[in-house]
């Protein structure tokens, strides 16, 4: 099983680890806890998530605006 830091996710997609974090906390990309402040993220919920972005209201949930933004060849590299 192939995973990712926050950190890999965030320079491969091209936006911040603050982000990724974010979608995380907030259910929208699953990751595993491997410290108190450390996620890993299975490279199948990732390549889930990008395929098939959340929808959801309300202020602050851009995310899926971000992953409409992101290179299709990137989901593909993964």
């Amino acid at each position: 099983m192939t995973t990712y830091s926050v950190k890999q996710v965030a320079k491969t997609l091209g936006i911040g680890t603050s982000t990724i974090n974010r979608w995380i906390r907030l259910n929208y990309l699953k990751a595993i806890r491997e410290g108190s402040r450390t996620y890993s993220i299975n490279k199948e919920d990732l390549k889930n998530f990008l395929a098939n972005p959340p929808s959801y209201r309300g202020r602050g949930c851009r995310a899926k605006g971000l992953v409409a933004l992101i290179d299709r060849d990137v989901l593909k590299a993964l």
